[in-house]
C-alpha cells in the first residue's frame, strides 16, 4: 500500500462537504482523522493531505456545536467559510496557522423562532467581502 492509500484510508469524512480553492492549490473538506475530530482537512491535487485544523475550540459550548452544511472559499483563495446550522465560521491562515476570524450568527426574523442556514455563497465580483 502506497503512503498516499494509506492516509485517505485512515480518515473519515463526516458529510459531503468538500471544496476546490479557487487558486486551484488545495481541497478542502470535513472530517476526522486519527489526530483530531471535528477538522477541516486540505489536500494537495494530487491527494496527499497537506494539512488539517480542528473547527472545535475550547470556548465552544454544547449549544454552539452544530452540523456542519458545507465549506466555500472566497475568491481570492484567502478565507475558508465553514456553515453550519445556525452560524457561519470564518477562518485564515499565515504560515498554515489557521485562525478563525469572525463568526456570523443566524439572526431569527422575530425573537423566540429558529433559525437555520441553509447555504452560504461568497460574492465572487466582490473578491473576500
Amino acid at each position: 500500500m502506497s503512503r498516499t492509500d494509506d492516509t485517505i484510508s485512515s480518515i473519515s469524512f463526516l458529510n459531503s462537504s468538500l471544496t476546490w480553492q479557487p487558486s486551484g492549490g488545495l481541497i478542502a473538506a470535513f472530517g476526522y482523522s486519527p489526530t483530531s475530530k471535528n477538522s477541516v482537512l486540505l489536500f494537495e491535487k494530487n491527494g496527499l493531505q497537506r494539512a488539517e485544523f480542528s473547527v472545535v475550540s475550547n470556548e465552544t459550548t454544547e449549544k454552539d456545536k452544530d452540523d456542519i452544511r458545507g465549506l466555500e472559499w472566497n475568491a481570492d483563495s484567502t478565507i475558508l467559510a465553514i456553515v453550519y446550522d445556525t452560524r457561519v465560521d470564518l477562518w485564515t491562515r499565515s504560515n498554515y496557522v489557521w485562525m478563525l476570524k469572525r463568526t456570523v450568527k443566524c439572526s431569527p426574523p422575530v425573537t423566540g423562532d429558529a433559525c437555520s442556514i441553509i447555504y452560504a455563497k461568497w460574492d465572487y465580483r466582490l473578491g473576500s467581502k
